[in-house]
This record gives structure tokens, C-alpha cells and sequence, in this order.
């Protein structure tokens, strides 16, 4: 329970920056749910462009009938884009987790560093 209030601690001193990055997680994993589940149909439409087996999607069912068309290769670009979007999100997510980590890491030094400098040792 020690390590686990310690880093607690650490993360309070950044709380804006760890909310936003839960979010950020959060909303990652609900693009990669998403994108995991239009990626089989979009291969399956690439390997079998005869069959319709995007029309056979609910979802896209609903798209379909919004927009008013039936063109697979407008749905095939959507579903490329979404997914292009979700590894650019989940991609920044990452990046901003790295970088608390090294201002954590960087703060840890310091604190460290301060506490060795004020122990008298020499």
C-alpha cells in the first residue's frame, strides 16, 4: 500500500495532466473496440469486393441510410480514416504519457538529488 500512496503522491502534483491522460485512455480503448471491429469487415470487402458484407453491418447500415448512398469504396475510406485516427489518438495519448513520466522521473532525480546534497555525508 506504501508504493501505491507514493505514487499517488507523485501523480497529485500533475493531477490536470494524469486526468487528461486517463481520458485519453479511456477514449483509446473505446477507437481500438471500434476500429478492431470494423477492420475484419474492411478485409473481408478488400479480399472479396463482390460480396456485401458491409451492408450486413448494423452500423453501417445507419450511416447508409443518413448519408443515402451505398458506395463501398466511400465506406472503405471511412472505415480507413477512423481507423487512421485511432492509432494518431491512441499515438498522442502515448506521447503525453511519456512525458509525465520523464517529468515524474525528473522530479524523483531532483528530490533525490536534494535530499543526498542536504544529508551531510561530506
Amino acid at each position: 500500500m506504501g508504493k501505491f500512496r507514493k505514487t499517488i503522491q507523485c501523480l497529485f502534483k500533475y493531477k490536470a495532466r494524469s486526468l487528461f491522460i486517463v481520458l485519453f485512455i479511456f477514449t483509446g480503448t473505446i477507437l481500438e473496440g471500434i476500429s478492431v471491429g470494423m477492420l475484419i469487415p474492411f478485409l473481408q470487402q478488400v479480399i472479396l469486393p463482390d460480396a456485401n458484407v458491409l451492408l450486413k453491418i448494423p452500423l453501417l447500415n445507419k450511416f447508409i441510410s443518413f448519408y443515402g448512398y451505398a458506395d463501398t469504396r466511400k465506406i472503405l475510406f471511412f472505415i480507413f480514416f477512423l481507423i487512421l485516427f485511432k492509432n494518431l489518438f491512441v499515438f498522442h495519448g502515448k506521447k503525453l504519457i511519456w512525458r509525465l513520466r520523464f517529468s515524474i522521473y525528473g522530479d524523483l532525480q531532483e528530490e533525490l538529488f536534494g535530499r543526498l546534497m542536504t544529508a551531510g555525508f561530506l
